[in-house]
């Protein structure tokens, strides 16, 4: 520390050491001198006594007419008289002059020398009294300053006391500081650090002294170190802060906050005290809020805010470099029936897989954002041309449409996906962040309104067509109220007799504000996604069930044996899906072994574990249960040797063309094997023509379904083809397919 103390401060120590004994010496002084005065004052008394022991002697003399005896006296007492008034020799001459006048009288002149003695007592009591009086107020001058003296330096003894108490709290503070203390000159050379340099930075103490502070800056932070050291000194700031990075002992980089003062001489600046801390921790903590405030705290993923940050740097930059950029928006299908049915923890920990694969499908520069819920998007730049977003779309298509392991359970998911086009000539003003995004939004309702697991470009006309959709959905809701829904149904056909077994009921709906019958293509979708596929499915159950029965009372044995009903993933989700089932069997009177449940793989896959569950409580209700569409999903032998079913229903796509597509043939021909194995009824649907059929027939298909034997038809329609079914049973005949649409 000695190194760095000023030599003004080691002149104030200097001065500090010599002014008691300077005191001391002006003390001794006024001693001397007030000594002095009161030994004037006694010489003074003793010349008075003298000259008043010469006045005796001379009247002596003048009384004994000059006898020897009175003479010797005589001149002994003007001796010692001449000698009290040494000091003042005119007086002595006067003294003696007189003195000789009086002997030569022989006495007899006296009066002179006594008045000459007179003369000089008074004179001399006089000079006397004053010399005292002056001793004594310098002797108690003397007393009180001596008195102030010792006070003051009592005081200063007690002051200095408890500057060296200070001094000493100070000194174990900054030894034992947590915060590192240093001393550094004008080169930056370090002059004194503190032990603490150790808990911060992880050095021994002393291991930086004379080495340049320099060396344990970060390079990138050295600039704004010497900046804060130049506004301390130039604008004579008293402290500034600046945070860094110091390069630890173990070769780390640490946050560390330094206040920074300057040590000066005058109005010249020597050196510094720099006062640091580790402020890392803090750091670190501050860097996780700043990335909890930009990222989603479940998937990790960039949020809304960053990513609409990350979308309006992007649109800088592509006016630019002239590149087109996309962005891609998606949510998952059939999540809302994941979560309500396996929990809010299952679907977040879908979520996580779901953001996980997600990464792996794009490059490293793409953003993946959680926008919330389980929607999320994507943003591309640097495309070469425009027709590669659909090719990232694709690919996401792809990887999101494979089955999900999540603790333990295997479920399928599948996604739509909007994309946003910024073309590379776009004006500047044409897109905004939330341009973009609205658009991606719009194109991904497209999306799922067109069947979803697809992609869609946002085009303007998709606007009017998201209004549509809107009104759509108010007229779906007011379409409940109205009782607007009808049922058509479609025929189930044994192809070995080609005779009528079931009906499969189709609701169709006659609204009063739209021309003709709306397609259900455009109004289930809307349904399932609104929820009012609920309340609907309930209907068409309960109004299909009440025809079935009106048609065994009317046709008896020539009567469908059963009824098929198709039942959404979004019905099975509901909890109350059982018991409102188990009721409509009991209003309708029906029997549950004459009702067809049909459900599609996809559906059932969504959640295969717990469908499995919800299967096997409809099947206690006594009814029969189908899969739809089989062989487009993704159903393992495991599970469905575990679900209840009782029918299996080929898929169209591998029904078109199986008298001429071999590899059509063998998919057919395995899943009806599957279906003997396993005890279950195979029902090809889509047949159109009668290679079809002949061909299904050699494959020991057990019933089909299509145009080839009758469209989907209206209640009297289906009424006149159950009576000509009856009548040709009467006659021995079968009925002639295909039925026209209006019969």
């Amino acid at each position: 520390m000695a190194g760095s103390v000023a030599p003004t401060s080691r002149r104030l120590r200097v001065m500090h050491q010599v002014a008691p004994v300077l005191v001391l010496l002006i003390i001794v002084g006024a001693v001397l001198g007030v000594v002095g005065l009161r030994a004037r004052a006694d010489a003074g008394r003793e010349a008075e006594l003298r000259l008043a022991r010469l006045e005796a002697a001379a009247h002596e003399a003048a009384l004994r007419s000059a006898s020897p005896a009175s003479w010797t006296s005589f001149e002994r007492a003007l001796a010692g008289a001449s000698a009290g008034l040494a000091d003042r020799p005119a007086d002595v001459g006067s003294l003696r002059s007189a003195a000789v006048a009086f002997r030569s009288s022989e006495g007899g002149n006296a009066g002179r020398l006594l008045d000459e003695v007179g003369r000089l007592s008074s004179e001399q009591a006089a000079r006397a009294g004053r010399l005292q009086w002056v001793s004594d107020v310098g002797s108690l001058l003397l007393l009180l300053v001596a008195g102030f003296i010792v006070w003051l330096l009592l005081r200063q003894a007690d002051r200095a006391k408890a500057t060296a108490a200070n001094q000493q709290r100070f000194r174990s503070l900054v030894q034992n500081s947590s915060d590192m203390i240093t001393v550094v000159d004008t080169a930056g050379k370090v002059l004194f650090e503190t032990p603490s340099v150790r808990q911060v930075l992880g050095y021994l103490p002393g291991q930086l002294l004379g080495t340049d502070i320099n060396r344990v800056v970060h390079p990138d932070d050295a600039q704004s170190v010497r900046d804060t050291f130049v506004r301390v000194a130039r604008e004579g700031v008293t402290t500034a802060r600046v945070e860094c990075r110091a390069l630890h002992a173990d070769g780390s980089w640490r946050h560390v906050e330094t206040a920074v003062s300057a040590q000066t001489e005058g109005s010249v600046v020597v050196g510094w005290v720099l006062n640091t801390r580790d402020i890392t921790e803090r750091k670190e903590l501050e860097s996780q809020l700043t990335h909890q405030a930009f990222h989603d705290s479940l998937t990790g993923l960039a949020n809304r805010a960053l990513f609409r940050n990350r979308i309006e740097h992007a649109l800088h930059r592509q006016r630019r470099q002239r590149q087109p950029l996309a962005v891609l928006l998606f949510d998952l299908d059939g999540f809302k029936t994941i979560n309500d049915s396996l929990g809010h923890a299952f679907g977040d920990a879908l979520l996580a897989a779901v953001s996980e694969r997600l990464l792996g499908l794009l490059r490293p520069s793409d953003t993946a954002c959680r926008l919330g819920g389980d929607e999320f998007a994507v943003l591309v730049e640097d495309l070469v041309e425009m027709r590669d977003a659909t090719v990232v779309a694709g690919r996401l298509l792809e990887g999101l449409a494979l089955p999900f392991v999540v603790e333990g359970k295997e479920v399928v998911v599948g996604a739509s996906v909007g994309i946003a086009l910024c073309p590379p000539l776009a004006p500047a003003t044409s897109f905004t962040p939330d341009d973009l995004l609205r658009n991606a939004d719009v194109a991904m309702y497209t999306a799922k309104a067109r069947g979803r697991g697809r992609c869609e470009v946002f085009k303007p006309s998709m606007h009017q067509a998201m209004l549509d959709r809107l009104d759509l959905e108010a007229d779906l809701r007011r379409a409940l109220e109205r009782g607007e829904f009808v049922l058509h149904y479609q025929p189930t056909v044994t192809l070995a007799s080609g005779r009528i077994s079931g009906m499969e009921a189709l609701v169709r709906w006659q609204s009063s504000t739209r021309p003709g019958m709306v397609p259900p293509g455009l109004f289930i979708p809307v349904c399932e996604d609104t929820g009012l596929i609920v309340p609907l499915g309930a209907w068409v159950l309960e109004e299909a069930c009440r025809q079935a029965v009106a048609w065994r009372h009317e046709f008896g044995v020539d009567a469908p044996a059963t009824i098929s009903v198709n039942v959404s993933a979004r019905q099975l989700q509901d909890d109350g899906l059982v018991e409102s089932f188990a009721a409509i069997f009991d209003r309708t009177g029906i029997n549950p072994a004459n009702v067809i449940l049909e459900i599609t793989e996809s559906a059932i896959m969504t959640d295969a574990e717990a469908m499995v569950a919800r299967l096997h409580e409809l099947k206690a209700l006594g009814v029969r249960l189908a899969i739809d569409d089989f062989g487009t999903g993704y159903s393992s032998m495991s599970y469905l040797c575990s679900f209840p079913i009782d029918i299996l229903k080929i898929d169209r796509s591998f029904v078109s063309g199986v008298q001429s597509e071999p590899q059509k043939v063998g998919i057919v021909r395995t899943i009806v094997e599957l279906g003997r194995i396993l005890d279950l009824q195979t029902v090809a649907e889509g047949i159109e023509l009668d290679a079809e059929l002949e061909q299904l027939r050699a494959l020991d298909c057990d019933l089909g379904q299509g145009y080839h034997f009758a469209r989907p038809l209206s209640v009297d329609a289906m009424y006149a083809l159950l009576s000509d079914q009856a009548a040709a049973r009467r006659r021995g005949e079968l009925v002639v397919f295909p039925i026209p649409a209006s019969a």
